[in-house]
């Protein structure tokens, strides 16, 4: 560990940081977290923390129209968690209050690829002026003293399940990863990749139609993930319908054809 973190255990300084994300002085468990992440880039639980905190801290701002830091804070969140809608709908704000919106844009687009139907990223305008915050009693900081944003804690708890299902399914504990992506889906329906990894562990057990109707389900809110389409293709395969399986293939190909490709290969 380096800085003020130095000649303490990770673990430690893992604590400390958890302590500090508790009583929600978030700059204060980034840092902590930031230096664990220097130590092992690969740690989900540092990351899903650390996520949390730029986000919080990006909310915060936000609320005090400190747009700079709201866009460097909320950019961090996408960089750790790109698969986020809601992470780019708030990149998108805060670059929208910066007058950059070019990037406040590229956000935006990037939340309705990953999630089409998101009603409130359908009506985010990035070419109208930052909506004020003080107008009326201001809105507390998420994970103030007056409670967490229970959406905010959903979600934490939604990418620990797929998380956990990820780690499952690569161990070859097919119930399990079952188990914690549906779980993942009761609390977060609309969240397209989650039906893609429970139809992932369905084909691992050999439960196509399951996997199937997963898949389409997936399809159904974002139409264009290549990773969703490849693996309709191979259910298809397995089913014993080729025709249906190149069909779906050549629509993958045609969206991203080195995706595809690489998917098709994994």
């Amino acid at each position: 560990m380096v800085g003020k973190w130095f000649g303490f255990e990770r673990e430690e300084v893992f604590e400390e940081a958890l302590s500090a994300f508790e009583r929600g002085d978030y700059d204060e468990a980034s840092k902590a977290l930031e230096a664990c992440l220097a130590e092992d880039p690969s740690d989900p639980r540092v990351k899903q923390y650390l996520g949390k905190c730029y986000e919080a801290m990006a909310e915060g701002a936000l609320q005090d129209e400190n747009y700079d830091l709201a866009a460097a804070m909320a950019e961090n969140a996408t960089v750790l968690h790109p698969g986020f809608p809601d992470l780019h709908l708030l990149a998108a704000k805060a670059f929208r209050g910066l007058r950059r919106t070019a990037i406040a844009r590229y956000h935006l687009n990037r939340a309705l690829e990953l999630h089409p139907n998101f009603a409130e990223a359908l009506a985010f305008d990035v070419e109208a002026g930052p909506e004020s915050v003080h107008s009326g009693t201001k809105p507390p900081f998420r994970g103030a003293s007056t409670g967490k944003d229970p959406e905010f804690l959903v979600r934490g708890h939604v990418e620990e399940l797929r998380n956990l299902g990820d780690e499952c399914l690569r161990a070859n504990l097919l119930p399990e990863a079952v188990a914690a992506y549906k779980k993942a889906i009761e609390l977060m329906p609309g969240y397209p990749d989650l039906h893609c990894h429970l139809a992932s562990a369905y084909i691992y057990l050999g439960e196509f139609g399951l996997a199937e109707n997963h898949l389409a389900l997936c399809l159904q809110i974002n139409g264009h993930y290549v990773d969703a389409l490849v693996r309709m293709s191979h259910v298809h395969l397995l089913k014993g319908n080729p025709i249906a399986s190149a069909e779906v293939y050549r629509q993958a190909e045609a969206l991203d054809p080195t995706r595809a490709s690489q998917y098709a290969m994994g």
